[in-house]
């Protein structure tokens, strides 16, 4: 939606040190896995993003969640190779 949209990045821009991508979906996008492809091409160029917004629910279910996914277990795997290979320092808990 246009408007979402744009009431997100108004948001953003008024952030100081948030930083986005825009990541343009058409509606003949909606048809196949582009909207994944697009979604996993944007995250891939952002790796440490720690949040993806999508103005319309319909992209979630149509490829935006799964590159989210596919991101966090990118992470999640480089996170546990840099634990066991020393390269991490950091300390887990709860409070």
């Amino acid at each position: 939606d246009k408007y979402v949209g744009e009431g997100f990045e108004t948001a953003m821009k008024a952030c100081d040190g948030c930083t986005y991508e825009r990541v343009t979906i058409v509606a003949a996008d909606y048809a196949g896995s582009a909207v994944q492809s697009k979604a996993a091409a944007g995250v891939a160029r952002q790796p440490d993003a720690n949040a993806i917004f999508a103005p319309v629910d319909a992209l979630i279910t149509l490829g935006v969640g799964q590159a989210a996914r596919g991101a966090k277990a990118v992470t999640a795997r480089a996170a546990a190779a840099a634990s066991t290979t020393g390269n991490e320092d950091h300390q887990e808990g709860s409070a």
